[in-house]
């Protein structure tokens, strides 16, 4: 396993361990949560950049649309690689099941998501790919997640979000940046695609 992937495991391990020895729970479930709750308008004025350079608010990409959300580490980290190419997979299932657009969010430099994206041969027409460049969407939607020990820096939580005209109304996180269970495409396409 690359590096990365290797500290995002041994994060998920200490994670596991402050749950278990302090007896808090997670900040999220990895359950859906069904709710509705409008995005800020600062997050929608978010400026942010496609893989390949082009410009966009986050209010541009939502566009009061249905659109599934995902969050997740970072380029060409392990887990990624294989969740990303999933969605571009069952892309024709999330429309089917009402969805539009699947918007896909990391902090990276845009150059780094359109190097991903052929890599991992995900067309950005079908699932966008968002350098959140700055951390700002993320941090301003609660996800961010410090990964400096492992020498990521700051870095965006797994998760998905079901936004349905600028309002979240389900919503599944990973307990730690290195699972794959209910982010994984199968699995938000059945939690989000009946709601």
């Amino acid at each position: 396993k690359p590096l990365t992937e290797h500290v995002i495991v041994m994060l998920s391990r200490a994670s596991r361990f402050l749950r278990a020895t302090t007896g808090r729970s997670a900040l999220l479930s990895t359950a859906s949560r069904a709710f509705a709750t409008s995005i800020s308008q600062k997050a929608l004025d978010t400026e942010l950049f496609l893989a390949g350079g082009d410009k966009a608010t986050f209010g541009d990409l939502l566009d009061n649309k249905r659109v599934v959300v995902l969050g997740y580490v970072g380029a060409f980290t392990g887990t990624c690689q294989r969740q990303l190419p999933e969605f571009q997979q069952l892309k024709a299932d999330f429309a089917k099941a009402g969805i539009d657009d699947i918007v896909t969010v990391s902090v990276n430099d845009p150059f780094a998501l359109a190097a991903f994206a052929e890599a991992t041969n995900v067309d950005p027409q079908d699932v966008k790919l968002v350098a959140d460049f700055d951390g700002a969407l993320t941090q301003e939607l609660g996800k961010s997640i410090d990964l400096s020990v492992g020498g990521l820096g700051v870095r965006s939580k797994r998760y998905a979000l079901l936004v349905d005209k600028n309002e979240v109304v389900a919503e599944v996180e990973e307990e730690s940046p290195a699972d794959l269970k209910v982010t994984a495409a199968a699995a938000v396409l059945e939690s989000f695609g009946n709601k």
